[in-house]
């Protein structure tokens, strides 16, 4: 009977090894890819069809992808005192433009830094990094490019009113990139992740940078690349996988050591 016994606990012990193992493969497998997905980017394109809270001053573009929303609006320091007004975004096929409410030279509608300082606002429901930008047009007197600043905040900043230095000054992060050429992605160095970004015409407020000047630079934005971190706040699939290949291998081994 003894020997019955051990002969039913070495089997068990045998195929609790082999299916510890296939389950220790699959929980390896999911893991991988749910990390392949979770460090994949979000390009966000606007020449297309764009969801408008209408076209007047204040007015807002939404779009959601891949279970993500970003709000846009646009921004600039207009009516003479350098105050920030909000403006009106709108797009083409070239991208998103900018309209504030100082402007009347055929430029009006580009992002520039002509006249006045213009940002568009972008404001995601988790927070992102900016890792690439993709310009549709673009003008620079000089060069042919243009000359880009960003900033990003972890709360939603107060713009109404105030001025472009005082804004930055909240800022978790802003950088200014220089000679962005139209047409192809640029890659913008930043891990830093944030809620809600600035992306502008360049303004030195933000940060200055070998060969970026004021003044001059003007484009639309054909395109943003995101990238965001794993979710927090559940246990995820890759722990989870963990967790269960572990409580396995502790199971077996201990069964072994009896």
């Amino acid at each position: 009977m003894l020997n019955q016994t051990v002969k039913i606990e070495k089997v068990a012990e045998e195929l609790i090894m082999k299916l510890g193992k296939r389950i220790f493969v699959l929980c390896a497998l999911c893991l991988g890819s749910v990390y392949t997905a979770s460090a994949e980017d979000t390009t966000w394109n606007f020449n297309d069809s764009l969801d408008y809270s209408g076209k007047n001053w204040g007015n807002s573009i939404n779009i959601s992808q891949r279970g993500q929303n970003v709000e846009i609006s646009a921004w600039a320091d207009t009516n003479k005192k350098g105050k920030i007004q909000n403006g009106i975004v709108a797009n083409n096929e070239h991208g998103l433009l900018a309209y504030n409410r100082d402007d009347v030279e055929w430029y009006e509608h580009t992002i520039d830094n002509v006249t006045n300082s213009d940002m568009l606002l972008f404001s995601f429901d988790q927070a992102v990094s900016l890792t690439g930008l993709n310009l549709g047009w673009g003008f620079d007197y000089q060069t042919g490019q243009s000359d880009i600043s960003m900033a990003g905040f972890d709360s939603l900043p107060s713009l109404h009113g105030k001025t472009w230095s005082e804004v930055v000054s909240l800022a978790t992060f802003s950088l200014s990139l220089a000679n962005v050429s139209v047409g192809s992605t640029q890659q913008t160095g930043i891990t830093t992740e944030a809620k809600y970004w600035l992306v502008g015409a360049y303004n030195s407020v933000f940060g200055t940078t070998s060969g970026a000047a004021g003044g001059n630079d003007g484009f639309k934005l054909l395109s943003l690349t995101t990238h965001s971190k794993e979710p927090t706040g559940e246990v995820s699939a890759p722990a989870t996988g963990v967790l269960m290949a572990g409580l396995i291998a502790m199971f077996v081994y201990r069964r072994r050591d009896r």
